[in-house]
């Protein structure tokens, strides 16, 4: 009678290496460590993409809106010298607690001014430049490189870095595309304040916005929301002055985002089979963190 197997390799047996026991079997686990998703959980995880998504929406609208002469220079820079006024406000007033005087005060007030200022000059000494740049282009070409360049970025953004996953930006590529389509859309303008104020534009929304989310979402989450929902609001408003087919893409892909791609996930989990046994791997335990052991 042949003894019984063992699951051990230092002791020699009458069996095959490639044998395997009747209880081969028995530890066989099924999805041993899925988390249940929640609908409500999976639709305010994905207001990170819908955001990226309003935001470059945001910069296409506003150059619709100079590009047809309804918006001029000036008051497209306003706009930005209030955005980012209240933005920089609101970073150091309600994350850091600071007062009005105690920001004026602060050491790296000045440093930012000079900061603010340097780029300032830099996009006005770029600007005549990069009004020139595609002159010889047909609309045709910009409109398809510049939809090829926004879905690239929206395809390649750096969605853990926005939701906390990671404190390290890794979406290099993404802002290059962003840029870049930027660039493509901001030298079809007439003249070099438009141009200058259309790129400083996407400085402060591709640039300077995510960061400002990011703080946001951490400290005052519902704050963020009431933003992305007046946002929403005002971004389907100004784009009713176009073209109504542009609305009704816009709000599908909302809803696509939003709503339908969380319920597939929720409803599509029940499919998910992942098995684990013993022909898996072994971890070393001393390899694990202490509260995974």
């Amino acid at each position: 009678m042949e003894p019984h197997w063992r699951k051990v390799l230092y002791e020699r047996q009458p069996y095959p290496d490639n044998y395997t026991d009747k209880s081969f079997l028995a530890s066989v686990l099924t999805n041993a460590n899925q988390v249940q998703l929640s609908f409500p959980r999976l639709v305010m995880d994905s207001a990170v993409v819908t955001r990226q998504v309003c935001a470059v929406t945001v910069f296409c609208v506003f150059f619709l809106h100079t590009y047809y002469a309804r918006l001029s220079a000036a008051t497209l820079v306003v706009i930005e010298l209030l955005l980012l006024l209240a933005g920089w406000c609101g970073q150091r007033r309600v994350l850091q607690g600071a007062s009005w005087r105690q920001m004026l005060r602060d050491a790296t007030f000045a440093s930012e001014a000079r900061q603010l200022a340097l780029l300032v000059c830099w996009l006005l000494s770029l600007s005549p430049l990069l009004g020139t740049l595609t002159r010889t282009w047909s609309d045709d070409t910009i409109c398809a490189l510049t939809i090829t360049l926004f879905l690239l970025h929206l395809t390649l953004h750096d969605y853990a870095y926005a939701s906390h996953y990671t404190n390290r930006f890794r979406g290099t590529l993404s802002l290059n595309a962003a840029v870049f389509a930027s660039v493509l859309l901001a030298a079809r303008l007439p003249s070099t304040s438009l141009v200058f104020a259309v790129m400083a534009l996407a400085v402060q929304i591709f640039v300077l916005l995510p960061a400002q989310w990011r703080l946001l979402s951490r400290s005052m989450s519902g704050m963020q929301e009431a933003i992305s929902t007046g946002m929403l609001v005002l971004l389907t408003t100004a784009m009713l002055a176009f073209s109504n087919v542009l609305v009704i893409i816009y709000l599908s892909c909302i809803l696509v985002i939003s709503l339908l791609c969380p319920w597939l996930l929720v409803h599509l989990q029940h499919k998910k089979a992942d098995i684990s046994g013993p022909w898996d791997a072994a971890i070393r335990a001393f390899l694990l963190a202490p509260n995974e052991r």
